[in-house]
């Protein structure tokens, strides 16, 4: 089978914090062709620099909250609510905010604890930061080298844009969903496309021109 990964895969699957990390990662247990386009890729970098450094802002601004506060331990629901009433020069959504918290402490509590000392957890939490650049840069290397992108599309499908843009789908998806289109057209592929968008998924199977197989939902990986 072939999958076409929307940007939304990417960018769970090369930030470990992401909500969506575990189901894309997941995508690539199988033995199956990915593939992705030149607009997913330009999509995801607008964004990964971006997310990079407010995640890395977000850890050390975490570290600095722990330590002022002074407490010799602390379990997860203080951890979590400490984290998430951290202030922040962005606008963090708090979805990522919780899935970042979680993740740094698995990370920092390998022995599955229920409280942590609160030095120990700040210096795992600083340690992990100066590493999630290089492990994140990692993952993207990783994606690209397994995932093949499609050749650019030549074609408008201006009628098929038309019908995605009635719907009420953005035009930024409407062209990566024509790029997967495009894509099964013209190598004859039987092709899902895999995404994490609530309206991509829902409407864009009414568009019946589509050669799309199916469209399935991230969060079903």
């Amino acid at each position: 089978m072939n999958y076409f990964l929307d940007t939304n895969v990417k960018l769970g699957y090369v930030f470990c914090t992401d909500p969506w990390n575990r189901s894309a990662t997941n995508v690539f247990d199988f033995k199956d062709k990915l593939h992705y386009s030149q607009k997913v890729d330009d999509e995801f970098q607008r964004n990964f620099h971006k997310f990079l450094n407010e995640q890395k802002q977000f850890f050390y601004k975490i570290s600095e909250e722990l330590k002022d506060l002074n407490f010799k331990k602390v379990n997860f629901n203080e951890f979590n609510s400490i984290g998430l009433a951290v202030n922040l020069n962005y606008d963090f959504a708090e979805n990522k905010k919780e899935s970042c918290l979680k993740k740094l402490w698995d990370i920092c509590n390998r022995d599955n604890e229920n409280h942590i000392n609160v030095e120990n957890l700040v210096r795992k939490i600083r340690t992990f930061a100066r590493n999630f650049e290089k492990f994140t840069f990692n993952r993207k290397i990783n994606f690209e080298q397994r995932v093949i992108m499609c050749l650019d599309r030549v074609e408008d499908y201006s009628e098929i844009f038309n019908e995605l843009d009635e719907l009420g789908i953005h035009k930024e998806d409407n062209a990566i969903i024509l790029d997967a289109h495009d894509l099964a057209f013209r190598e004859s592929l039987i092709l899902n496309f895999v995404t994490a968008d609530n309206d991509v998924y829902k409407l864009s199977p009414n568009v019946e021109a589509l050669t799309i197989n199916k469209f399935l939902h991230l969060k079903n990986f």
